[in-house]
């Protein structure tokens, strides 16, 4: 909802007879009330929100990577574009977009700031657009006057409107209950605003028949930049090509076509994000990290074990070596032969330099640059948290193609949930991506991918860490790749 400098708000719990989409005197009340009030709005709220991306980066980046996956795909729509801020970004961005509002003075606002851009007058519960005409649909903060049970019939008619292959992402405040307005900025206006659980908007969403994609969360920006609460981004996606993902994940052999795909939209989203973060913290990281090793007993303990069990000279891969390599030069001491890989260019320059005996490369985690069976071992310790759970699945199978059969994996990772942009917890000026789950989330996902569950351990952590417990997880590779062998 907008920032109200003047007007004390009070939460209110969501009444249970909320409005129902299904009542239409109720719904097209609802409607005009809406309406009107966002029509004596719009000349305030065009000043004070029309530019509001300017300092919102997050905002940004997320229809940035929208707007590249979705490209040349087909046409896009605003969903309650308002005065047509996020449809110009869009629009900006290379997409074909249109914007849609239930306010006609919005729609005027819109025209005039952006002439080149169509915007039309339309109800997102009864969207004037024919079955599976888009591309993709953007509804940032759309669903924030429309109670709980009008989120299904809008995700409804975003999935009817959506194109097999169809994306959409949504944008809204979480939050229980409901904010009533009789003002604001000085105006008479009628309006509820309502707050919701990501998982409730999840779940609409999956209602409607969307695979979800992506689930992000980030704090509230400063006061002056907008309202006190945190937000979510949600992104689905009509079938086919998201069947064709889940397909992936239980087939009995590799999809080079699902996982190229793949591997397209997270090059061009994801991955830049991952690079411009670990290029501009690696120097620091390095001079916090680079004797990490020689506090952890408990680490250094697992690696040996990991090593002993491998063998001399193994051939081994440290996934995400980072600038330190110091887990790349602990198993070379202990005998193995090691490549360390790291996306960051400038974590392995850093690393060349501080290792200059260790075969360093800049790889992808995620196109692992390996033949099949090339591997004997790989490690990827505190890897996942920088790649989105999505990946996850592909990724894993990735290391599955590289591994010999009988091949060693250990994972390293902190125990959590969820996925969501943090900032950096070094103190630099870029968000920093976070994902984590539970051991047996990764179990799971492992056994997909063909893996045979080894030893999952777990300890507490140290008083110089971070205040979340670590996972260690070993698995070996089965005798064919997506093996789902009963003894795992």
């Amino acid at each position: 909802m907008p920032n109200n400098d003047r007007t004390k708000v009070i939460y209110k719990k969501t009444p249970e007879s909320a409005v129902v989409v299904t009542n239409t005197k109720v719904d097209k009340a609802i409607a005009k009330s809406i309406r009107e009030s966002y029509d004596e709005l719009a000349t305030e709220y065009t000043c004070r929100i029309a530019n509001e991306l300017q300092h919102k980066p997050f905002d940004r980046s997320q229809l940035l990577k929208f707007s590249e996956e979705r490209r040349g795909k087909g046409l896009i729509c605003d969903l309650g574009c308002g005065p047509g801020h996020v449809a110009r970004f869009l629009h900006d961005a290379g997409s074909h977009v249109f914007g849609v509002d239930l306010s006609p003075r919005m729609i005027e606002e819109a025209r005039r700031l952006n002439p080149n851009i169509p915007f039309r007058e339309g109800d997102m519960l009864r969207l004037n657009l024919g079955d599976e005409t888009l591309a993709g649909v953007v509804a940032f903060y759309s669903i924030v006057n429309l109670s709980e049970d009008c989120l299904d019939a809008v995700f409804h008619e975003v999935a009817r409107v959506l194109k097999p292959d169809g994306v959409l992402l949504a944008a809204f405040h979480i939050g229980n209950g409901l904010v009533e307005l009789s003002e604001l900025w000085g105006h008479p206006i009628s309006l509820r605003f309502f707050f919701f659980q990501a998982s409730t908007v999840r779940k609409s969403i999956e209602n409607a028949g969307l695979t979800l994609e992506g689930s992000l969360e980030r704090e509230a920006y400063a006061p002056k930049i907008e309202h006190q609460s945190r937000r979510a981004y949600i992104l689905a996606r009509k079938s086919s090509a998201a069947e064709d993902r889940k397909a992936f994940l239980h087939s009995n052999q590799i999809n080079n076509d699902v996982l190229s795909d793949w591997l397209r939209v997270y090059k061009g989203s994801q991955q830049a994000d991952v690079i411009r973060y670990w290029d501009s913290v690696a120097p620091k990281y390095l001079a916090m990290f680079r004797n990490e090793l020689q506090g952890k007993p408990f680490d250094l303990a697992v690696l040996r074990s990991f090593a002993e069990d491998l063998g001399p000279l193994a051939r081994v891969c440290d996934v995400g070596c980072g600038p330190c390599a110091h887990v790349t030069s602990l198993l070379a001491d202990f005998g193995l032969d090691l490549v360390g890989i790291d996306i960051s260019p400038v974590c392995i320059d850093l690393a060349r330099k501080e290792k200059p005996s260790l075969n360093l490369r800049v790889m992808d985690a995620a196109d692992l640059q390996f033949d099949e069976c090339a591997l004997d071992g790989l490690i990827a310790y505190y890897l996942l948290h920088y790649l989105p759970r999505r990946s996850w699945s592909q990724v894993i199978t990735g290391f599955a193609r590289v591994l010999r059969p009988g091949g060693k994996l250990l994972i390293v990772m902190k125990r959590g949930e969820g996925e969501m942009w943090i900032p950096d917890p070094m103190g630099g000026p870029v968000d920093t991506f976070w994902a984590a789950c539970a051991s047996e989330e990764l179990e799971t996902l492992l056994r997909s991918a063909g893996f045979h569950v080894v030893s999952v351990q777990s300890r507490h952590p140290l008083a110089q860490e971070i205040a979340v417990d670590r996972i260690y997880l070993q698995a070996e590779r089965g005798t064919r790749l997506l093996d789902h062998a009963s003894s795992s």
